[in-house]
C-alpha cells in the first residue's frame, strides 16, 4: 500500500452534490484496488453526513467506522468511511474518505 499527500485541489461530487473540497488529500493506492482518496473532515460536508452502525475491519488499517450520505430526497447508505484509531503504521488516514464507488460519484483533481 503506497500513500502519497496530493496540494492540488481534489473535489467529490455525489448525485450533483459537492461533499468534498480539499487541497490535503491523501491518495492510497493498493494492489488490485482502485485508488482511493481520503479527505480531511474539515474539508468534508460534515452535514450531509449521518453515522451509521456498519464497521468493517481491515488488517492493515483497523477498525472502519461507516456513514451515510444525505443528498436531501435521497442517502445514500455506508457511503463513507473513517478509521478513527487506525494502527500506528497509517495515523495520516484518521480522515474520512469519499464516497464510494459503487454510488454514482465524480472525483475532480485540477
Amino acid at each position: 500500500m503506497r500513500e502519497t499527500r496530493l496540494h492540488q485541489p481534489v473535489e467529490v461530487e455525489a448525485e450533483g452534490v459537492v461533499v468534498a473540497t480539499s487541497t490535503s488529500v491523501v491518495k492510497v493506492d493498493e494492489n488490485n484496488a482502485p485508488a482511493r482518496y481520503y479527505f480531511p473532515r474539515s474539508d468534508l460536508r460534515m452535514e450531509k453526513l449521518k453515522r451509521s452502525t456498519t464497521t468493517t475491519e481491515c488488517p492493515f488499517r483497523g477498525t472502519a467506522n461507516y456513514y451515510s450520505l444525505d443528498l436531501g430526497e435521497r442517502r445514500l447508505e455506508d457511503a463513507v468511511w473513517t478509521y478513527e484509531a487506525p494502527h500506528d503504521e497509517h495515523q495520516g488516514l484518521k480522515v474520512l474518505a469519499p464516497v464510494q464507488s459503487r454510488h454514482r460519484t465524480s472525483l475532480h483533481i485540477a
